[in-house]
């Protein structure tokens, strides 16, 4: 079972950024992995950080998406090359694999946070609508457009949507991952209509999205993802030229279809591991990774953990 997930970061030492350029930070640039529960697809993170404290958390990265209200205090978000400031009632929307690194300006800084695997969303819902809901995360567009400002009734849908998020998963009541997935598509959905009914559909820098290509190829994954998958197979079946497909489904969930595909596989294999009788191996094969090695390595890529330290886990809590 996972501990109390509300954090407390460690005093880091900013000298040497302060005393150099302001893209000194992506040196030390982390990637973060996900929970101690690593079979999780939707967790979160709250907390409070006060003063004495300046970053929150170290400069990093991760192959999920994240959405984070925050409730109190103020810094400046650093995104790559960009930067923008954050305040008390401000929602940031980041898709995976962006380094980014958080400077509290003004204590106490509290906040929630939902994380989730691009390929989660895709699953729990049509996929027509995820996608679309997805790309507001994962579209390329400059950082002013991810920290969206909220205010009024707004502000209080969400808080009580955070809240609760995290409630459900410190709790891990009976169906806590459902509501954690409703409040996920709460705020999405909330938020994808408040922005059009503003006219504030946020521009993105990507090119036009074909969704009825890619529901085609996404549909086909998810039914084929444990047998062999080629790229030119599938950019025939979107009826693109293969480069064109991968500028596509890169622009649309904010990865390759290579980590698409290894993330369905990996969720095949967390699900086929808390079976009782099966060996790595088979779970490996069984999941469509072609040897030992590459689904361990895979395995340890994205969940932080080999999947014999996963067991072990698993071994404890029984």
């Amino acid at each position: 079972m996972l501990n109390n997930q509300k954090t407390s970061f460690e005093p880091r030492d900013l000298r040497k950024l302060n005393t150099v350029p302001n893209l000194a930070w992506l040196s030390e640039v982390e990637e973060a992995g996900p929970p101690e529960r690593p079979d999780s697809r939707i967790w979160v993170k709250s907390g409070c950080v006060r003063a004495g404290r300046s970053t929150i958390p170290h400069p990093h990265r991760h192959s999920f998406c994240e959405i984070s209200l925050q409730l109190h205090g103020s810094g400046i978000l650093y995104a790559g090359r960009e930067s923008v400031e954050r305040r008390a009632g401000d929602l940031l929307l980041m898709g995976a694999q962006v380094p980014h690194w958080y400077e509290i300006k003004s204590h106490p800084v509290e906040y929630v946070t939902l994380y989730f695997f691009p390929t989660a969303l895709v699953s729990w819902i049509a996929p027509g609508v995820s996608t679309l809901l997805l790309q507001r995360l994962t579209a390329t567009q400059p950082l002013k457009q991810r920290n969206v400002r909220l205010s009024g009734p707004m502000l209080k849908e969400f808080t009580e949507a955070f809240r609760l998020g995290a409630t459900e998963f410190e709790a891990q009541r009976f169906g806590w991952e459902l509501r954690l997935q409703a409040s996920l598509v709460q705020v999405l959905v909330t938020l994808a209509r408040w922005e059009r009914g503003l006219g504030r559909i946020p521009k993105s820098t990507s090119r036009p999205m074909d969704w009825e290509r890619l529901d085609r190829v996404l549909q086909h994954l998810r039914q084929h993802h444990a047998e062999p998958v080629y790229g030119e197979a599938l950019a025939r079946l979107a009826g693109m030229s293969e480069s064109s497909f991968n500028t596509m489904f890169r622009d649309a969930l904010g990865l390759s279809w290579v980590k698409y595909l290894q993330g369905l596989r990996i969720q095949s294999a967390l699900a086929l591991l808390a079976q009782p009788g099966q060996s790595i191996a088979s779970v490996a094969f069984s999941a469509g990774f072609e040897s030992l090695s590459h689904f361990n390595s895979t395995f340890r890529s994205l969940l932080g953990m080999s999947p014999k330290a996963l067991l072990g886990k698993q071994e404890e809590i029984s």
